[in-house]
């Protein structure tokens, strides 16, 4: 094979490639921590969904946390678990980012975080629009 024929066959694998989009479902798990003053732990929702993915990207997932209760919470962290896709598309193929930091959320209200997520270049066309199914586990105080 030719240099220009290999070159035009390695072309046209890259954009069958690039072309795979993959959106990641939502699921929501929160756990809270105890503020040690009162004893209370809050309740909270976490929800996110990212689209357009492809192998090789590196794009970012917003976390939006829900506050259930009657005062402020403070969110110190969030996680994230990757579930697999597909038989083909194992979950070890997407790496999402954890959140670490004070996140204040409003009486009956909502605050959002970005994390980082990258597909791997492994992935290939195996994960073609599939749904990657995610679970959040976050902790809490009362602000």
């Amino acid at each position: 094979m030719t240099s220009p024929q290999r070159r035009a066959r390695f072309a046209g694998t890259l954009a069958r490639t690039l072309a795979v989009a993959t959106a990641v479902g939502t699921a929501a798990v929160a756990t809270a921590i105890p503020d040690q003053a009162s004893g209370v732990s809050p309740a909270f929702g976490i929800t996110g969904s990212i689209g357009g993915l492809y192998p090789g990207a590196s794009l970012s997932l917003k976390l939006t946390a829900t506050n259930h209760e009657s005062f402020r919470i403070t969110v110190t962290s969030i996680s994230t678990t990757v579930h697999d896709a597909s038989a083909s598309c194992p979950a070890h193929y997407l790496t999402v980012g954890d959140y670490t930091g004070s996140l204040v959320v409003p009486v009956s209200g909502a605050g959002s975080v970005h994390v980082p997520v990258h597909l791997s270049h492994a992935a290939g066309n195996a994960c073609q629009g599939v749904t990657f199914p995610l679970t959040y586990v976050g902790r809490a105080k009362k602000a």
